[in-house]
């Protein structure tokens, strides 16, 4: 007597156990709904967690940069801040929402060299944009 081999599509995507094919739809991926959501739930954890990562790189980047603004705004002066102390502070450069010529943007709060030890803040994507 031959044991017969159980084919890749037999069995539940998630736990790996058996279709039963007299059980529910011929061609079912997953043994129930648990298990169907444990499989969707494992593929988009992976996104999530980047998505979580790099929405925290860019909250650190808009705060900075808000921080910055409204301290100048307070004080009557443009808003400039040393790269040094934006590095200091946990801005990463290569993060941004947006970018329009020197000007680099994470949501409306943005940023372009002022010189080679400074970087001008403004606040406004739209319209910085238009003046370009």
């Amino acid at each position: 007597m031959e044991i017969e081999e159980i084919k890749a599509d037999e069995l539940c995507r998630f736990c790996g156990k058996w279709l039963n094919p007299l059980k529910g739809r011929k061609h079912r991926l997953y043994c129930d709904e648990i298990c169907k959501n444990g499989y969707h739930n494992e593929l988009k954890r992976g996104i999530d967690s980047e998505i979580k990562r790099i929405n925290k790189i860019l909250a650190t980047n808009f705060k900075i940069m808000h921080d910055a603004y409204e301290k100048a705004r307070e004080d009557g002066t443009s808003a400039t801040m040393k790269i040094t102390d934006m590095y200091r502070l946990g801005f990463s450069f290569d993060y941004y929402t947006q970018a329009q010529g020197d000007y680099k943007f994470c949501y409306y709060y943005g940023y372009t060299p002022k010189n080679d030890k400074f970087m001008k803040i403004v606040v406004g994507f739209d319209s910085i944009v238009k003046k370009i």
